[in-house]
């Protein structure tokens, strides 16, 4: 029976693939897709979203029935009835391997058949295991945290001393460390490349997942990365502005980022040919990637110089009675914030509270697709609620009105 890897290269569509391999074709990339088969599948889920179809993809039903909608859910019962796949398998006793795939915290019980189990960066704690891979963890969840819109400059202190110090156990090469080396020392040369350390962090994710791989050969394994899909959300424009009858951007944007997609699937690339070298060095093994669902244009009919957030959760939540202590706030992809309540009287007050929160005086062109002017909040059961404000970009009037009142 044939081992599996499988590489979830988050929400990459077959035109960005067919792009690149076009332009290198000499690339990993392309060489292996003349010798691959490739299936295009179509979501039947109700959201396309990907905290939402890679469920459906690991557990083989639809978001109707696994109803995972957010991060932060409890996926107790969900996981009794439709588990992923990983959890079927190390079930039936068959050696696992898991890195960075979404919604898999926590820890699994027991973890007799895991290899090896990484959670993904919207984890509520650091567990890992083996437990010596949580000094990368604590500090990948960390920076990913400080940059949850804009990549920031920063970096955590005490997780980065800690990181470095079991950098040998961890696997990382000090060829990815010469790499991020010199990119830093090229983005203080220019500046925009900033938004090159999402992707350096990939480069440290994956050393570590090919060091586990290779220490203990498990029959199944997944690695995510979602380094591609977070250039493609910005710089889908800078590549392809004919894409678009009215283009806001200017020439010199344009020019700084129009190879920024590709530059980020030449990373992938290069973590396709090591696995490549790994898998036939180990003939057992099948390489299987895929994307749980494409992506296509943006909108660039202007730049966003402003969007509306909410920025002050505590704020928030202050205006309707609810002090720290009658919440815990969960890890989530903005503009969202999740939040659970665990005394039911005052989950139903918040969810009551809440019904109707609008933005005022907004004008049609602020509007993002499909968007309304009311604040969103789901309530996703035993107590967790979602709250999002809607995607109204260069609107500055501060305006809100709650349940009609300003």
């Amino acid at each position: 029976m044939k081992s599996i890897i499988l590489f979830e290269l988050n929400e990459v569509p077959w035109r960005i693939i067919q792009d690149f391999t076009a332009s290198f074709p000499e690339s990993s990339l392309a060489q292996i897709l003349k010798r691959s088969r490739s299936f295009k599948t179509h979501s039947e889920d109700s959201e396309l979203s990907p905290w939402v179809t890679w469920p459906s993809v690991h557990r083989g039903v639809t978001d109707q029935q696994h109803v995972i909608s957010n991060f932060g859910q409890d996926l107790f019962e969900t996981d009794k009835e439709f588990p992923p796949i990983w959890k079927i398998l190390a079930e039936s006793g068959i050696s696992t391997g898991v890195f960075g795939s979404l919604h898999t915290h926590p820890l699994p019980e027991p973890l007799g058949n895991y290899d090896f189990y990484v959670p993904d960066v919207f984890a509520a704690g650091s567990e890992c295991f083996p437990d010596n891979i949580e000094p990368y963890q604590k500090w990948n969840l960390k920076m990913t945290r400080s940059s949850v819109r804009n990549v920031s400059s920063s970096f955590p202190i005490s997780e980065t001393g800690r990181f470095l110090r079991s950098l040998p156990a961890l696997g990382i090469r000090f060829k990815t460390l010469a790499d991020i080396g010199l990119h830093l020392v090229d983005e203080r040369r220019d500046h925009w490349k900033k938004v090159r350390r999402r992707t350096q962090q990939v480069n440290l994710a994956f050393d570590v997942f090919l060091k586990q791989l290779h220490a203990n050969k498990p029959a199944f394994s997944t690695f995510f990365t979602n380094h591609v899909a977070s250039s493609m959300h910005r710089y889908w424009a800078a590549k392809y502005p004919s894409d678009y009858d009215s283009f806001g951007y200017s020439d010199d944007w344009k020019n700084r980022y129009q190879h920024e997609i590709d530059w980020t699937l030449g990373i992938f690339d290069q973590m396709l040919c090591r696995l490549l070298c790994f898998v036939e060095n180990n003939p057992k093994y099948e390489l299987w990637i895929a994307s749980s669902m494409g992506q296509a244009a943006t909108y660039a009919e202007k730049p966003a110089n402003y969007q509306t957030f909410l920025a002050d959760l505590g704020q928030f939540m202050d205006y309707f009675g609810f002090t720290y202590e009658d919440y815990e706030v969960k890890p989530t992809m903005a503009p969202r914030h999740v939040i659970k309540i665990t005394d039911k009287k005052r989950s139903a007050e918040f969810e009551e509270l809440t019904r109707n929160i609008q933005i005022c005086d907004v004008e049609k062109e602020c509007y993002a697709a499909r968007e309304t002017n009311n604040v969103k909040i789901s309530n996703l059961n035993h107590g967790v609620f979602m709250i999002r404000a809607p995607v109204i970009q260069n609107h500055f009037e501060e305006k809100i009105l709650v349940d009609n009142n300003y």
